[in-house]
């Protein structure tokens, strides 16, 4: 069958479609399709989809998963993309695990804006949790990326942990001045539980 994408024409097995996408199995099964797909007239057009994004999703789908490597970090994210528009559950699985394992890792920036487009809940505390703990605020171009509301409720969270470590340091000041042992590896795993606390409780909706 023929599908153009951009200003390009694909011909591409209808069974690989057909098989893999809940999208194209529902396309495939209505009757006013006909003979869409059967000539370069009449050939599927994709308006959301981009050519080097398509062809990513054939890659993967006419060699499988090991066929490339050495394929790229924005590879990945173009067929996660595609995947996620087109249905292809196995193939975004493959993405999400390749992105998951990429080196270097994806920043917590990248992981949550990827996470928010594309519906990947597993990424999105872990991310938070690192945003919130790092000594450094968002730089503007980051705050581009995650977007107006993100961005506020990472500054609410970042000022909410910092009040909590103010208490923190103060009682354990007042431990100290009592003649009571703190011990600093105790310290690091509180203030770590507090960031995840305080995470839990700004992005409720992020804990799974």
């Amino acid at each position: 069958m023929r599908t153009q994408v951009e200003n390009t024409l694909f011909r591409v097995h209808r069974y690989f479609l057909e098989r893999d996408s809940a999208y194209f199995k529902e396309f495939f099964q209505n009757t006013v399709v006909g003979y869409a797909g059967k000539s370069d007239q009449t050939a599927i057009t994709f308006a959301d989809v981009s050519c080097r994004e398509f062809e990513c999703l054939l890659q993967f789908l006419y060699h499988g998963a090991s066929a490339n490597p050495y394929e790229s970090v924005l590879d990945q994210v173009l067929l996660l993309s595609t995947a996620s528009t087109l249905g292809f559950a196995a193939a975004r699985a493959h993405a999400i695990a390749a992105l998951d394992a990429s080196s270097p890792r994806l920043d917590a920036v990248e992981r949550v804006f990827l996470a928010e487009k594309y519906s990947i809940p597993t990424w999105l505390r872990p991310a938070y949790v690192e945003l919130c703990a790092r000594s450094t605020p968002l730089e503007d171009t980051e705050a581009e990326v995650l977007g107006l509301q993100t961005t506020a409720r990472l500054a609410r969270a970042r000022e909410a942990v910092l009040e909590e470590k103010v208490e923190e340091w103060r009682r354990a000041v007042e431990r100290m001045g009592k003649g009571e042992a703190v011990n600093p590896a105790d310290m690091q795993t509180h203030e770590a539980r507090l960031v995840e606390r305080v995470v839990d409780r700004v992005f409720p909706m992020a804990r799974c």
